[in-house]
């Protein structure tokens, strides 16, 4: 996955490189429903959730939808406990990374 994931943001604008890169740090260190944001060894542990989640911060989601999103894959995917503050928190985070993103590349 981390090769597919190089590749998808090798065909990515510099804009959508930024929000990407934004995603990953806040998915690994902010959202981290695991608990491995401490060992870098596991830097990749939320890598396969990347594009799902980018792709609907791209796309203009809700912070709904992305907190929806966020507690689907902890729960489904990872057969977490649900912490809906968190993905609360995280949503709002990367509402605020896309606006800062937008802020950054306006013409």
């Amino acid at each position: 996955m981390a090769d597919l994931i190089g590749e998808m943001k090798k065909s990515l604008s510099e804009k959508d490189k930024a929000l990407f890169t934004f995603v990953d740090e806040i998915t690994f260190y902010h959202w981290d429903p695991v608990g491995v944001s401490d060992s870098p060894e596991a830097r990749d542990e939320y890598r396969n959730y990347l594009p799902q989640i980018f792709l609907l911060l791209k796309n203009g989601a809700s912070k709904h939808a992305l907190t929806e999103l966020l507690a689907r894959i902890q729960t489904d995917n990872m057969g977490m406990p649900l912490d809906e503050q968190k993905n609360n928190d995280v949503a709002a985070m990367l509402m605020s990374a896309r606006a800062r993103i937008e802020e950054m590349f306006a013409d």
